[in-house]
């Protein structure tokens, strides 16, 4: 399918971005919202979210706390469950096709692709990999301050996906293609905005006057919603900056404002004190020639070998008539790949 990108990279970071978006939509948003009431916030948004929850109360952190909890706490044994399902299904295919002998030279397979196949190792997702930890990391710190127990349990969830990839990566997996700098970046440059989730959530839990103060409004029927008096323009007005929140409100804004203008940010500091912020690139060079002439005897005749062979008996070319000329006739060079 055509995705609009011409290298494999890139593709892998879109697919990336796309399943941690779906990931954190489904693990820290969706049960937020089903069970959101904002109709203390805005009319419109209460029309739309109008559940039994109007703010993070008792009821929110026994239920949709505990919920979130459960799901953080799978990440840690999936991981394992994975490795030893999907080991037992190779196991028994590969028993199945020696059939249940110790000889692996015995196979059913016919072809040399259908057996290698077979007793190769599963391929290495990387995105996958990347956009679990982005989840972790998002999650736990959207609602750590008000659920710390979450920080805990998000360490041993990366510290066992951490163990369990690092054997499958040795033991298991196919050799990987060699991925450059810029998917690690990409996920590095996300991760600059989960502080901000931990921030705004956390100013938010800490000004709840349900929730710090025990200040609760009176209702005339248990299947009314408590007013909370908890609105978010406090975070634009002087009641914001009154109380524990205060430092989290503050540090928000301040980081909204690095990550924003964070480029301008490092031009500035670069131009005060370039030996202590700039990174230069490393210009590599080896003072090795042109391709053909650094081939090795051997690599040199097996590709010639090779295309003499697919010519004269499969009629098949492989080379092109010039890139053989160029591996017959080219010199060898005194440094060779």
């Amino acid at each position: 399918m055509y995705i609009g990108k011409d290298t494999e990279t890139e593709q892998t970071k879109l697919i990336t971005n796309g399943v941690f978006l779906v990931q954190f939509f489904n693990t820290g948003f969706l049960l937020l919202l089903v069970n959101a009431n904002l109709s203390e916030q805005s009319t419109v948004l209460g029309f739309i979210f109008s559940g039994g929850m109007p703010d993070f109360n008792s009821d929110w952190f026994s239920q949709i706390g505990n919920t979130l909890i459960s799901a953080m706490m799978f990440n840690i044994y999936w991981p394992i469950i994975e490795f030893f399902c999907f080991f037992g299904m190779r196991l028994g295919f590969r028993l199945l096709d020696r059939k249940f002998t110790c000889n692996v030279k015995s196979t059913k397979k016919t072809t040399i692709q259908q057996y290698v196949e077979i007793y190769s190792g599963p391929v290495y997702f990387i995105h996958y990999k990347y956009s679990s930890i982005l989840n972790i990391t998002f999650v736990t710190l959207m609602y750590g301050i008000g659920l710390p127990v979450l920080f805990p349990v998000a360490a041993i969830a990366i510290l066992v996906l951490f163990i369990v990839e690092r054997c499958m990566i040795y033991y298991s997996y196919r050799q990987p293609p060699l991925y450059d700098e810029k998917l690690s970046n990409s996920t590095l440059n996300i991760l600059c905005y989960a502080p901000l989730l931990m921030l705004a959530f956390g100013f938010w839990m800490i000004s709840n006057h349900q929730l710090m103060d025990n200040d609760l409004s009176p209702i005339t029927l248990s299947s009314d919603n408590m007013s909370t008096g908890h609105r978010w323009t406090s975070a634009f007005l002087g009641e914001g900056y009154k109380g524990p929140h205060m430092p989290l409100l503050i540090m928000f804004w301040a980081l909204l404002l690095v990550v924003i203008f964070r480029g301008t940010i490092y031009n500035c500091l670069y131009y005060i004190t370039p030996k202590f912020l700039r990174l230069r690139e490393l210009e590599l060079d080896e003072d090795i020639e042109n391709y053909y002439r650094c081939l090795d005897d051997h690599d040199r005749n097996w590709s010639v070998k090779e295309e003499e062979y697919a010519r004269n008996n499969l009629g098949l070319k492989i080379l092109l008539n010039e890139t053989l000329d160029k591996m017959k006739n080219t010199g060898k060079s005194r440094k060779t790949i």
